[in-house]
């Protein structure tokens, strides 16, 4: 629409009541609106389909449709051109009901003269522009807030709202409904080598490969960093939703891992997958999403690149959480304290002499029988906000433990306990360690505290922490799980030790297959060794790994199953106490 021309449809099966119209706009403003007429509903359709004009004028009673069905039509075929609608009856009802579907007007015949007529059609092409506009605008909004920005896809609270649903809809019907959680492998490494561009490149493409992968009833989110999900709604006949869902997600994994250059720049990417179905793993949302999470971390522990679909056995399995009130459970275990130190000896790098033992935390579930394992103890903990409980109790336990080795003169040299930089930075907790080494009378010497980086937290947070604990002679280890961790953080802590979980051990010794975790390892003991650090290699499986980690020679400590597992205080001293453990002890 011109400032001063108007394009109408007409939609009116009177040829006189068309004249007239077109006569009363004529004599009131000349050449101001160009008129095409329709004189049924199919002719009006028919017209849009050649040209789009500024307004439509619809009769609501037509040779091939009638009321608010004419309005339905129309609009669907408009594509948003303000409708005005005008009838020879005054039906107040019909009148509101074209109005609620999206009409911008509502007229009586013969009670309009041309002046009038034209100015309702300008402020009916003006208020539909307006509520468009708005319409557009809240569209954005809503989308910013329910998608993530650089991949647009779906985000966690529109996620969550679209699972929700699913989960009620498959429930009315009886259908089945698979979720699955997908988490990319090696993807920090791509972001701090190549920085953020690179990785924000990479995000977008996996984001791709998830559309390109599923249909479109179904749901695609990125849930935040790396992680993404997806939940499946659609089966043909006789396929279930684990089949598809196992397909689907395989197909995912292959297509992400064949992501070999981005921006110009080599690259190696993988993913882990876990998959949930309803109702089989759950009938709630939050189950179904905690178990097809539980899958994932078991795709990741089976080597990663790989698919995993829950099953009942991962939940007594060691390392999981039981079902049920999570929160309620770990608050209880706290106060009936049921958290127990299990320990493991650390030996030299020769791996005959020990020198040390660690204290690792332990849960024995009351009526399960089963023990549960420190990593997901530590971040169930962490996430129901009782970790400096539980830490507590570790602390207290294990040193009580310590001072009787002691006392019967079997203890190592040093006792190493885990502790986190968050739990570090809370101002009392030097004071509450000092004091418990002081009340079982444990050298600080003879207590190295093992911390576990958060990346939240900045070394210099910390460092007047470290520097008390130091100054009153405790030992300072720094243990370190992915070769994810950017490398300034790890120089940036003032330790004496530090400690090389299992995932790096294994980085190592699959050298030739992983090349690029394998650098980012060896870049880890170059800091060691720059800064005079001892390096500990920590979930030594075998003799075979011990002797191929031997030959590195950057290892001056060795702790693992191959030669003692984790063991209950009880067993433990036990075994302290035989002969051939006590010539290696170091006094």
């Amino acid at each position: 629409m011109s400032e001063f021309t108007i394009d109408v449809l007409l939609v009116e099966d009177s040829k006189l009541d068309a004249r007239l119209i077109e006569e009363r706009l004529h004599v009131a403003s000349p050449g101001t609106v160009r008129l095409r007429h329709a004189s049924t509903l199919a002719h009006g359709v028919e017209e849009l389909g050649r040209r789009l004009p500024d307004c439509i004028l619809l009769d609501l009673h037509l040779p091939d449709g009638a009321g608010v069905e004419n309005v339905e039509a129309m609009l669907e075929a408009a594509n948003g051109v303000t409708l005005v609608v005008m009838t020879g009856l005054n039906d107040e009802a019909t009148a509101m009901a074209a109005l609620k579907l999206g009409a911008q007007e509502y007229l009586l015949k013969d009670q309009y003269d041309g002046a009038t007529l034209l100015r309702v059609l300008r402020h009916a092409i003006e208020r539909n522009r307006l509520v468009r506009e708005i319409d557009a605008q809240r569209e954005e909004q809503y989308f910013h807030a329910s998608h993530d920005v650089l991949t647009g896809l779906a985000n966690r609270q529109l996620f969550d709202e679209q699972a929700t649903q699913a989960v009620k809809a498959a429930s009315r019907a009886g259908a089945e409904l698979a979720f699955c959680y997908v988490d990319l492998d090696g993807f920090k490494p791509v972001n701090d080598t190549y920085g953020h561009s690179v990785g924000d490149a990479v995000l977008v493409q996996v984001a791709q490969v998830l559309r390109g992968a599923v249909r479109d009833s179904d749901h695609v989110a990125r849930l935040g960093g790396d992680e993404f999900a997806v939940i499946l709604t659609d089966f043909g006949r006789g396929e279930s939703a684990q089949q598809r869902a196992h397909v689907i997600v395989e197909r995912i994994v292959r297509q992400i891992g064949a992501i070999t250059e981005v921006e110009g720049h080599a690259i190696q990417l993988g993913a882990s997958a876990g998959v949930s179905v309803f109702p089989a793993h759950g009938r709630s949302m939050e189950k179904l999403l905690v178990n097809a999470d539980m899958a994932m971390y078991a795709a990741k522990r089976s080597g990663r690149g790989q698919v995993v679909v829950y099953s009942e056995r991962m939940r007594g399995a060691p390392g999981t959480i039981p079902d049920g009130d999570q929160v309620l459970d770990l608050r209880r275990a706290v106060n009936d304290r049921e958290f127990t130190p299990y320990f493991q000896p650390i030996f030299d790098r020769t791996g005959q002499a020990m020198v040390g033992a660690e204290a690792l935390l332990r849960w024995r579930c009351d009526g399960a029988g089963a023990e549960y394992t420190a990593e997901h103890l530590v971040q169930a903990a962490r996430r129901d906000r009782v970790l400096d409980q539980v830490e507590s109790q570790l602390f207290e336990a294990a040193l009580r433990e310590y001072a009787a080795w002691i006392d019967e003169g079997v203890a190592p040299e040093f006792l190493a306990i885990n502790t986190t930089t968050a739990s570090l930075s809370q101002s009392s907790a030097v004071t509450t360690w000092l004091q418990t080494l002081e009340t079982h009378e444990v050298p600080a010497a003879r207590l190295q505290l093992e911390l576990e980086p958060d990346p939240r937290i900045a070394p210099d947070a910390i460092a007047p922490e470290l520097a008390r604990l130091r100054e009153a002679g405790v030992r300072l280890s720094l243990q370190l799980w992915s070769p994810d961790v950017p490398l300034p953080q790890v120089a940036g802590h003032a330790v004496d030790h530090i400690k090389l979980r299992r995932p790096l051990i294994e980085a190592l010794l699959d050298e030739a297959q992983n090349p690029v975790p394998a650098r980012l390892v060896r870049a880890m003991l170059a800091v060691a060794k720059g800064f005079d650090w001892g390096v500990e290699a920590c979930g030594i499986q075998s003799e075979d790994e011990a002797r191929c980690l031997q030959q590195l020679h950057a290892f001056d400590r060795l702790q693992g199953n191959w030669w003692q597992a984790a063991s209950s205080a009880d067993q433990f001293r036990a075994w302290l106490a035989t002969a051939a453990v006590a010539e290696g002890v170091a006094s």
